[in-house]
């Protein structure tokens, strides 16, 4: 009976998407020449079978997007595993574990204006000003403990900082970049703190197992979200996932949120545009929660599960993506911070990041 009530969730949900897609879906635009610019760029993994790493653009005020952009304005392929873009000061740098790359593009017409090498599988980048900017890079092994420094004038690394296992996500703090260590295809339980005018770690703090999402607050706080752990045969988690509140000037914890999941581990933390709502999925759903009230999980505002997860900080509205089979078109599907279905996107190959570019 219970697969019998998935099944058919499964079909009611693919019949949503269909419609939606009918009536909202633009029409792909084929010409290279398009202008870019203000809207979202989204990331598309690809897979090994096809090469297909790609970035689709999407205009959300007119509904116009365009496929496979790098490739059409720029007569080359990304390669696969295509991580992330990170905006900074109109520039969008793209991180390609396999090819052990970031290409850096102009937003508005995304021509290719230079390539970061010698970076191990790069997972994400933030810039810090004009000259400096940092990538999270997982090494060869995918078990890496690195942060490249990049000279964002020649796009050299000027510098690599040992971390934790598995950098990944990160964010600057005023001086200081905040490092979430992942574990990558291992484990770790840490952030580490970077100053960046030394480009020295000058603070490890212990959280809790896989920490995967990092946000700041309208108040300054911290908010690092930690997946948990798997036990070794997989039957469950080993560590449960946790909710971190940390004091932005001094790195103290002030307050944790432990899920009650043997199974689920929470993921991708968002911030609402007036910083005030914090998103996150978890347990089949995405869930809410104010910042300046106490830490406790309610009834999630959309039962849905996403591969990728984002909100849009000028809207409001929430981006999931549905990879469908990982080796056809997937789909980025929005709605309302409500979770009202407002229509859906066709992507490439395994959406699941998004730059929102205002």
């Amino acid at each position: 009976m219970r697969i019998n009530q998935k099944i058919t969730t499964s079909l009611l949900f693919s019949a949503l998407i269909a419609l939606a897609s009918c009536n909202n879906d633009a029409e792909t635009i084929n010409n290279a020449d398009t202008p870019f610019g203000e809207g979202v760029f989204i990331v598309n993994e690809g897979n090994t079978q096809t090469n297909t790493g790609e970035i689709t653009f999407y205009n959300p005020s007119s509904g116009e997007k365009s496929h496979n952009i790098f490739t059409k304005v720029n007569d080359m392929d990304l390669g696969i595993y295509v991580q992330s873009i990170s905006g900074h000061l109109g520039k969008g740098y793209i991180a390609v574990d396999n090819m052990n790359r970031m290409y850096v593009v102009n937003l508005d017409d995304f021509e290719m204006e230079g390539i970061v090498e010698g970076v191990e599988k790069p997972q994400t980048f933030v810039g810090l000003n004009e000259q400096k900017g940092y990538a999270s890079l997982w090494g060869e092994s995918g078990t890496g403990n690195e942060v490249a420094v990049i000279n964002l004038q020649d796009l050299s690394v000027s510098k690599k900082i040992t971390v934790g296992t598995g950098p990944k996500n990160m964010l600057v703090n005023g001086n200081d970049l905040i490092v979430l260590n992942s574990g990558g295809f291992s484990s770790d339980n840490s952030i580490s703190i970077i100053n960046t005018q030394t480009d020295q770690v000058t603070q490890s703090i212990a959280v809790g197992d896989g920490p995967n999402s990092v946000v700041v607050d309208r108040n300054g706080q911290i908010w690092v979200l930690c997946g948990g752990k798997y036990k070794a045969d997989w039957s469950g988690l080993e560590t449960p996932g946790q909710l971190y509140k940390i004091n932005g000037s001094n790195y103290n914890i002030e307050e944790v949120l432990e899920f009650e999941s043997e199974f689920s581990q929470p993921s991708k933390l968002r911030i609402n545009g007036g910083g005030d709502e914090l998103y996150f999925t978890y347990d089949g759903g995405v869930h809410r929660l104010s910042v300046d009230q106490e830490l406790e999980l309610g009834d999630p505002v959309l039962n849905r599960s996403f591969y990728g997860f984002d909100l849009n900080p000028k809207d409001g509205l929430l981006y999931g993506t549905d990879p469908r089979d990982f080796a056809s078109a997937g789909w980025v599907i929005r709605f309302t911070p409500e979770g009202v279905l407002q229509d859906s996107i066709q992507a490439g190959i395994i959406p699941s990041q998004m730059l929102f570019n205002y």
